[in-house]
């Protein structure tokens, strides 16, 4: 098998409109600091994030809140409401390190470390966690949650990273309509095999966007998108996700991908995602128990656990452009699907690689490695990333995010390397929990950043300066 570089290349849609529209031009700017007050909401006298979640009058369609670096300790519920023109913004500092803990008493008296309420929101670039070194088990009802997306309209979350939190990371359920969770690194959630997963979705009015996060080492699924029969499970749109190693924070097993239940899943679209088991063990599936109306699945990489993918779809259905590797349910998949590439086992040659621009961060991609070959080293093209020669970049390995990077360096216009050997996993916050073993050379997970002209190796996240892209389309360029 040759070598294969998958770049996904986006394209702004109609940028001089948008960048013209109200919702793209700045608001006011408050601040928020722990330890702060009720006062100005300025640097000098910042509010608490207690009182800005309760969206203060001085706060007006297209202002920015900023979190800046720092441990805020508690459970919060925000209430904060824009207009669809003109979202509020709550995002952390540039170059700083807000971190919402969920342990005390107030986020498990809550059940969920930030709760959404409100209306047209972008919540961005910081940190839900829990620092408590002990999980209890309480079956399906493990808190707190991470993040809990309730009534609410129009919210999005965007390049969180939502880790070690006894129940869901994140949580998005029927009461909101239209929301987007994008970009997100999420990792070692949950407490057991059978309840605790990366993300828990339902939907009934608008559409879920569930695009570009990496979802690895849950306690039980990656993506869960799953409802009783009094559920709605209605428009999820599940694109450019990597999730993988699903169930191996509880030492077990759950599915990357879960979307389906006691309901019919109505139009779903889930297009260009990438799995990965280490092992054998469990599977994605689409369409579990009641099936689907219009499914769409495509252009996806489903890579064996014990099976590729279980598939239970609706005559309707399209599913092409998918690569399925290892057995299949049904068997008689290529027949009914002969527009996709089977294999029996996975490639013992040759790399893919997939690219994908992050839509609301210049220079930020994320990168997804299968490495068939064993290669000590991938080269990975970033052209389409949006990095400027001369720019410096830091590339960190999505299973120890928050590790030394694992490539660092000038962009000069040419593909880089990315290290496949020596890497590491974090180690997980909490007693009586198993610590995942890296994907190793076979497989990995990366994120890309635009550091700028600084530090190459801060330990921030977050761009240089705001910033919006448009919505954007994808084209495949394959290179050989």
């Amino acid at each position: 098998m040759k070598t294969r570089v998958v770049v996904l290349l986006k394209v702004l849609a109609a940028a001089a409109a948008v960048c013209m529209s109200p919702g793209m031009l700045p608001g006011e700017e408050f601040h928020v600091m722990p330890g702060g007050g009720t006062g100005a909401g300025t640097l000098a006298d910042p509010w608490s994030i207690e009182y800005a979640f309760s969206h203060p009058s001085e706060v007006q369609p297209g202002d920015t809140i900023w979190l800046h670096g720092g441990t805020y300790s508690g459970g919060y519920a925000s209430y904060i409401t824009g207009i669809a023109s003109m979202p509020i913004t709550v995002r952390g500092y540039p170059a700083e390190r807000p971190i919402l803990d969920g342990n005390n008493d107030d986020a498990r008296s809550l059940g969920t470390v930030l709760a959404v309420h409100g209306a047209h929101v972008v919540f961005r670039d910081f940190e839900v966690t829990s620092s408590d070194s002990v999980r209890p088990d309480n079956g399906h009802t493990n808190i707190p949650q991470g993040v809990t997306v309730y009534d609410s309209q129009n919210i999005k979350l965007i390049n969180l990273v939502v880790h070690d939190v006894p129940g869901q990371g994140i949580a998005a359920w029927s009461e909101n309509t239209n929301a987007e969770v994008y970009g997100c690194i999420i990792y070692y959630n949950g407490v057991n095999g059978t309840f605790d997963h990366g993300m828990y979705v339902q939907n009934r009015y608008g559409t879920k966007r569930i695009a570009d996060n990496i979802v690895c080492h849950q306690a039980s699924h990656g993506i869960h998108c799953y409802g009783s029969s009094a559920a709605y499970l209605d428009n999820l749109v599940l694109e450019g996700n990597t999730v993988f190693e699903a169930g191996s924070l509880a030492g077990g097993s759950g599915r990357n991908i879960l979307l389906g239940g006691m309901s019919i899943a109505r139009d779903p679209v889930v297009n260009a995602n990438y799995t990965y088991f280490l092992g054998y063990n469990n599977n994605s599936n689409i369409g579990y128990s009641a099936g689907t109306v219009n499914a769409q699945v495509t252009n996806n990489y489903f890579i064996a656990g014990n099976v590729a993918i279980r598939l239970n779809v609706d005559p309707a259905a399209v599913v092409t452009g998918n690569f399925f590797s290892g057995e299949l349910d049904p068997a008689d998949m290529p027949v009914k699907y002969p527009s996709n590439t089977y294999v029996a086992s996975r490639p013992t040659s040759g790399q893919t690689v997939f690219v994908r621009p992050n839509q609301y961060e210049p220079g930020r991609a994320n990168i997804t490695v299968y490495n068939w070959s064993g290669a000590s080293t991938v080269s990975v093209d970033i052209s389409a990333v949006g990095l400027t020669v001369g720019r410096n970049y830091v590339v960190r390995d999505a299973q120890n995010f928050f590790g030394p990077p694992v490539a660092t360096g000038i962009y000069n216009g040419t593909p880089i390397l990315i290290p496949m050997t020596g890497l590491t996993t974090a180690v997980p916050i909490g007693t009586a929990l198993f610590h995942p073993v890296h994907t190793g050379l076979q497989f990995g997970a990366f994120v890309i950043f635009d550091a700028g002209d600084g530090d190459k190796t801060a330990p921030s996240w977050t761009s240089p300066k705001p910033s919006f892209r448009a919505p954007c389309t994808m084209r495949v360029t394959v290179h050989k």
